[in-house]
């Protein structure tokens, strides 16, 4: 089989707005660390156009084995700076960042349907990437076109069905992801080369579903999971570092026959790790947000 398409779009924005300062500091005031230089009001109008085809092509070895390979173009959409200290930021436009998108792989259902194997490769080809860059004159982040990047790997997932009330499953994936060529002009920094944020070269999850009656109309419901995550860097310089860390989570659970209702115990971050999801480095040190510790709770649900 062998499909095509293509789509058109004209993006037309525009933005009305502005900034002034609503009050002097007064004792005890809280200031904005990135000050407001000039009051200004704006009235902004732009338009793009992008071109965005896709062609797909698969090919069924049998009724369970299954050949694919496509290619494609996204975009995303340009805008204005969302905070701007004064006008020449506010009516800075950046334009959309554009993708093209490659995979080919296979989906299989094996041994009688007890086993599926799903693999494939991929590679996204960004160009004028949008990027958040720090004006350190004017104490804000701007975003600007201002990168090409590629990433590139492999992912898979099977699932195995042990007897018919267990269910063991897995899913990983390799990922290469970096900068093809990135300055950031402002401050005279070179990136190229260097990871993407937050894009972990390995991450992996296996996971075990046990399900049995207990009665007639009653059905007892069992969960488990382990998700792991490498390393990751929260910038392009590659500088603030999240170290790997996996999460352990469960649940336990008995409902109707026929779904109708279930009540069930479940636990999240079960061995308490401690991780961060975000850091913003500050005159050298890192502003942490840390994830959720060791969570749990009941979960009474029903269909109507």
């Amino acid at each position: 089989t062998v499909s095509a398409g293509a789509r058109y779009t004209i993006d037309k924005k525009s933005m009305v707005g502005g900034a002034r300062v609503l009050s002097l500091g007064q004792p005890g005031d809280l200031l904005s660390p990135a000050p407001l230089r000039a009051p200004y009001t704006l009235d902004v109008e732009k338009t793009w156009r992008e071109f965005t085809p896709r062609i797909a092509i698969e090919y069924k070895i049998n009724q369970n084995i299954l050949l694919y390979a496509s290619a494609a173009r996204g975009f995303k959409g340009g805008g204005w700076q969302s905070a701007a200290p004064d006008l020449e930021t506010a009516i800075r436009a950046f334009n959309p960042e554009t993708a093209w998108s490659y995979e080919i792989g296979f989906k299989s259902d094996l041994f009688d349907r007890r086993v599926r194997l799903n693999l494939a490769a991929f590679q996204l080809d960004f160009k004028d990437l949008q990027v958040e860059q720090l004006d350190d004159v004017l104490l804000t982040t701007v975003v600007a076109n201002a990168a090409n990047a590629k990433i590139r790997g492999l992912e898979g997932e099977v699932t195995l069905a042990v007897t018919d009330g267990l269910t063991l499953s897995g899913s990983g994936s390799l990922i290469d992801a970096k900068y093809l060529d990135y300055v950031d002009v402002g401050r005279g920094l070179d990136f190229t080369g260097n990871k993407l944020p937050r894009a972990a070269d390995y991450q992996f999850s296996v996971a075990a579903d046990y399900e049995t009656p207990v009665s007639a109309k009653l059905t007892l419901k069992a969960h488990v999971d382990y998700v792991y995550q490498d390393s990751i860097f929260y910038g392009p310089d590659n500088a603030n570092r999240e170290p790997g860390y996996g999460q352990l989570n469960a649940r336990l659970g008995i409902g109707a026959t026929d779904d109708g209702w279930s009540i069930s115990l479940w636990g999240k971050n079960l061995t308490n790790k401690l991780y961060r999801v975000s850091v913003i480095p500050f005159l050298g040190d890192e502003a942490s947000l840390y994830g959720a510790p060791r969570t749990y709770g009941i979960r009474l649900s029903g269909k109507f």
